[in-house]
């Protein structure tokens, strides 16, 4: 949580917000991608070091694992944001819980559903790993 920097308006009752800044901002796009498309924290650091080696752009600079879990915070941060505005100027919109299995561990899964501009979206808020089996019950706990 030290990436993110608490800000306010100055007022008594004004609005309150935090803010993030990324210092490399080709480090922050290269990392993104590489999370994208599905590498560990561990693999991202290990492409991004060897991508530095071949093209020898000191300007890349040094990054390790822990900047690329800062990176992963910065991006879900703002995209919880992006969803929460996208939910806050709509009056309806509809979640989907979804639970599965995968490699023995269970996995629920929440998505928001909304009617946006003319096209029915599917937001991926958040896949959770629960212990036990996929019952209503842990379902329902999971949730809230």
């Amino acid at each position: 949580m030290k990436i993110f920097q608490p800000c306010h308006d100055g007022e008594e009752n004004g609005h309150h917000w935090y803010e993030v800044t990324a210092k490399n901002p080709l480090q922050h796009f290269c990392t993104l991608d590489y999370l994208a498309v599905g590498l560990s924290f561990r693999q991202s650091s290990c492409i991004y070091a060897t991508r530095k080696e071949q093209t020898g752009f000191a300007s890349m600079g040094l990054l390790q694992q822990g900047d690329v879990a800062k990176y992963a915070h910065m991006c879900c941060a703002f995209n919880y944001q992006q969803l929460k505005n996208v939910l806050s100027s709509l009056w309806t919109f509809s979640v989907v819980l979804d639970m599965s299995n995968h490699m023995s561990t269970c996995y629920f899964d929440i998505c928001a559903w909304v009617f946006w501009y003319g096209i029915i979206c599917n937001f991926h808020v958040v896949a959770l790993p629960i212990s036990g089996h996929p019952t209503d019950l842990a379902m329902f706990a999971a949730f809230v």
